[in-house]
């Protein structure tokens, strides 16, 4: 039986990106208090095949680090501060495994759209696997 997926008309674009800074947990929470139904996650693996929350093929524009995420084992990328650079206030935010956040999606009853950037890699089977175990996979959609 076909199930057809109902989008809403507004989704929170790597979060709530102009609130706080992009692709992390803090930019998910303002999302939900914004009043978004969904956000717009960007997802990638990193060198030990763990995916994590990061829009860019590099470290630099939005964490304390330098390099190509797919150079850089989990460990190190999620130690790195990702919100040093949008203010003060976010420093010490950290780079989210997708699992992380999409509990907290859960938890925040929010849709997920996951922009899969493989960057040469491949990421959709492994992401397929991760997306699935959420208890309400219908909230969820992907492309890459």
């Amino acid at each position: 039986m076909e199930q057809r997926l109902h989008l809403p008309r507004l989704i929170a674009h790597r979060g709530a990106k102009n609130i706080a800074p992009e692709n992390t947990l803090a930019a998910i929470n303002e999302a939900a208090r914004c009043g978004a139904d969904w956000v717009e996650l960007d997802v990638q693996l990193t060198e030990d095949n763990v995916p994590v929350l990061i829009h860019d093929r590099t470290l630099d524009r939005t964490t304390n680090g330098s390099g190509e995420i797919k150079s850089t084992n989990s460990k190190s990328l999620t130690s790195l501060d990702a919100g040093y650079w949008f203010d003060a206030r976010y420093k010490g935010e950290k780079v989210p495994l997708l699992l992380d956040a999409l509990d907290l999606c859960q938890k925040l009853n929010l849709g997920v759209n996951l922009e899969i950037k493989t960057y040469d890699t491949s990421i959709y089977n492994l992401s397929l696997i991760h997306i699935s175990e959420p208890t309400r996979p219908e909230r969820i959609s992907y492309c890459g």
